[in-house]
């Protein structure tokens, strides 16, 4: 029996020893305490890479460090730090009280409708947008010539033989992505483009060179999405969260319109 609660001891030491990354002046610093600063952030020590490790222990020996010398001093002493410990109280209890606060608001069906349906125009509306890959030379000759190369390709290979033109020819910034600018809102591009694109559909591309900053421009149009609005669902939490922020600005108002202030 002895043996047993011996090995056991020696094991449960043996993993606290494993647990401790240094040992400064006697305190010991360990893996179970960085992943807990770490934890808001949703890293853990063991998978970030070494460098990273190397330094967050060294920062967190130097703090270690300092902090001994702060036990050792008599700041806790100092009116400076009566004050700041009292104010931190007071404004920490103020975050719990206003967390708590937020949570006891509720929130109805038809609240929620309603922020929608009066926002929806100003924060829930996605503009129409399209996936496009572009290809731009300097001679508006040249950008016909590869027009022309573009119609006689078949179907089928469009996509891949513009990808191969851009890599050839192209003088723009994305030539090595093959022309590739993913997703981008139709209110964002140059008006001569957004017109050049308006009747192209996907798979297609322009069939007239577009003169930019750079100089002319084809464009391989990938997908369309037409002007729509943020599903009501997708939106819900944040609509809540909206809800019950006025909710608690509604509160203060009424605690304003009860209480005696006098501006000096």
């Amino acid at each position: 029996m002895k043996k047993l609660v011996i090995s056991g001891l020696m094991l449960t030491s043996s993993l606290l020893a494993s647990d401790v990354l240094a040992v400064v002046n006697g305190e010991s610093i360990t893996k179970s305490e960085i992943n807990n600063l770490l934890k808001a952030k949703n890293l853990s020590y063991s998978k970030l890479p070494p460098k990273y490790r190397i330094q967050i222990l060294n920062n967190m020996v130097d703090n270690t460090l300092l902090m001994q010398q702060v036990k050792n001093s008599k700041v806790g002493e100092t009116k400076e730090y009566r004050e700041g410990v009292a104010n931190f109280k007071k404004q920490w209890a103020l975050r719990i009280f206003l967390q708590q606060k937020l949570k006891s608001f509720k929130v109805t069906n038809t609240e929620i409708v309603n922020f929608y349906n009066k926002y929806k125009d100003l924060i829930f509306k996605q503009p129409a947008a399209v996936k496009l890959r572009y290809l731009v030379v300097k001679d508006k000759k040249q950008a016909y010539n590869l027009i022309r190369a573009l119609k006689h390709t078949k179907k089928s290979k469009l996509s891949s033989e513009f990808t191969r033109l851009v890599k050839k020819y192209s003088i723009g910034a994305a030539k090595q992505k093959g022309g590739e600018l993913g997703w981008i809102a139709e209110n964002k591009l140059i008006p001569s483009f957004r017109k050049a694109i308006a009747s192209v559909k996907p798979g297609s591309f322009t069939t007239t060179p577009v003169k930019t900053k750079l100089g002319w421009s084809i464009a391989y149009i990938e997908d369309k999405k037409p002007e729509q609005y943020v599903p009501l669902k997708k939106v819900k939490n944040v609509i809540i969260r909206e809800v019950k922020l006025q909710k608690l600005k509604d509160y203060i108002t009424q605690l304003k319109e009860k209480a005696k202030i006098k501006y000096k």
